[in-house]
């Protein structure tokens, strides 16, 4: 086998491993809808999105809004469910958000409502919200590090943001019990009150006011 023709079975190998170990490591949801006024319905899919934990750049494969947004804004038909399926409880998460946010995304077309998207501490998502974007908004995605686009690179109308969950303290159990020299426990030192540290202070003052007022 000549050189040349092993160099390239080695860099075919090579760059197979890194797609797989990068396909590996990307990570999908699904986020669903439906209208709070029907609790009959079966939910609609709304978007799937896949992303990469490591880097937060997300990829909206498929985006598929609510095309009946002609609501009165101060009916209850005009809140809608927005969440995903959690399968280790087999039942939906939701948030209630407005129908008139579609609406206003399909007159501006340059307006993208943003997806915001909770991760656990294995980088699993767990809640979803929806929120108007705005130009504030495009700069923390920015600033967070938050990429995102479409499956083949074009405008999908929807941004997503990560949010990651905060470790929560752990207590600090069996710790060792650091011994003096004579093999003690060393004594806890308690502080000391205000007028434990000034009670000379105070007792001066005292002393001063006292013999000006006899001299007076």
């Amino acid at each position: 086998m000549r050189l040349p023709t092993l160099t390239s079975l080695l860099s075919l190998s090579l760059s197979a491993l890194l797609s797989s170990a990068s396909a590996s490591s990307t990570l999908s949801t699904e986020i669903y809808y439906w209208p709070l006024s029907s609790s009959s319905s079966d939910p609609s899919s709304l978007a799937k999105i896949s992303y990469d934990p490591s880097t937060l750049h997300a990829t909206v494969d498929s985006y598929t809004p609510p095309t009946d947004t002609n609501t009165d804004t101060d009916n209850s038909n005009d809140l809608l469910r927005i969440g995903l399926y959690k399968e280790d409880s087999s039942q939906f998460v939701s948030t209630l958000t407005s129908l008139s946010l579609f609406s206003n995304n399909l007159r501006h077309h340059q307006q993208q409502n943003t997806l915001l998207l909770h991760l656990d501490q294995n980088n699993k998502v767990y809640h979803a919200t929806l929120i108007p974007s705005t130009s504030s908004d495009t700069t923390r995605a920015a600033t967070n590090g938050n990429k995102n686009s479409g499956k083949n690179g074009e405008n999908t109308g929807l941004k997503v943001e990560f949010v990651r969950s905060s470790p929560s303290p752990n207590p600090h159990l069996n710790r060792p019990v650091v011994l003096n020299a004579d093999g003690n426990a060393p004594e806890e030192v308690v502080e000391k009150t205000f007028f434990q540290k000034y009670w000379w202070a105070l007792a001066l003052i005292g002393v001063l006011a006292f013999t000006g007022s006899a001299e007076n």
